[in-house]
């Protein structure tokens, strides 16, 4: 395994094969390393992101709707976590969030199949704060 930092100051973890070539990587966020492989893409639009197709609602969730200030939707969750709060909604133009402290529900508000992620309100939390700091370093 190879821990470093890379150019842009995020850390990350490594495993390599046996032929020293990378087999996954993760960003390390906060000391703790994220539960999901989340990956960044730069195109001709801006950056997209790429997600597992179990949290596939947090893809459309970040390119819709939070971009480049995740500020109201972190502090929502702050409250939540930090117990001033047992549960707080908020609808953006793509999704609606059910923020409790254990798990958020992520309802894509265009979903012909009214599709809806659960993930856990922490990794939630990581998540829009890599991708804040992604979008607003490109």
């Amino acid at each position: 395994m190879y821990e470093g930092t890379l150019p842009n100051g995020i850390r990350i973890q490594m495993r390599l094969d046996s032929e020293g070539k990378v087999k996954t990587a993760y960003p390390c966020i906060r000391g703790g390393i994220m539960k999901y492989e989340i990956s960044f893409k730069k195109n001709d639009k801006g950056l997209e992101v790429n997600v597992p197709s179990c949290i596939s609602s947090v893809a459309i969730l970040l390119m819709g709707d939070i971009q480049s200030n995740g500020d109201p939707w972190i502090n929502l969750i702050h409250k939540v976590l930090k117990g001033e709060s047992s549960y707080e909604e908020c609808t953006g133009n793509n999704c609606t969030l059910e923020i409790k402290k254990d798990i958020t529900k992520i309802i894509d508000n265009y979903s012909e199949d009214e599709e809806e992620c659960i993930i856990e309100t922490i990794e939630l939390k990581k998540i829009i704060e890599l991708w804040v700091r992604k979008i607003n370093n490109i």
